[in-house]
């Protein structure tokens, strides 16, 4: 988040409002789509980690297309071109979605 406020030309400021409206977001939004992802991670043919990167920017799309309102308030306030926005918040989708395999492949795999 610090990235888009400063390359919106914002302080970039820490704020305890903001940071748990970020965190609660994203355990609203993440803990349903891991547990998803957990229930069908067997029946996907993709390869670790790209199973999880796939649901990851997949996602993405999803509330890139129909954006929470949060998410429309804050973006009205950005100067930057909408890609670069795009690109931050894409790249940290697939790697939510690239740990979230990782995650899967390590409570799946036998110890000896």
């Amino acid at each position: 988040m610090r990235l888009i406020a400063l390359s919106a030309g914002g302080a970039g400021a820490f704020s305890i409002g903001g940071s748990a409206e970020v965190v609660l977001f994203g355990i609203a939004l993440g803990a349903p789509v891991a547990l998803f992802f957990f229930a069908l991670r067997e029946r996907m043919p993709l390869p670790v980690p790209w199973g999880g990167i796939a649901v990851g920017l997949t996602l993405f799309v999803i509330l890139a297309l129909i954006p929470p309102p949060a998410a429309r308030s804050a973006l009205a306030g950005t100067a930057d071109p909408p890609l670069v926005t795009a690109s931050l918040f894409g790249a940290l989708f697939a790697a939510y979605g690239g740990v979230l395999d990782w995650w899967w492949r390590r409570l799946h795999t036998t110890r000896d």
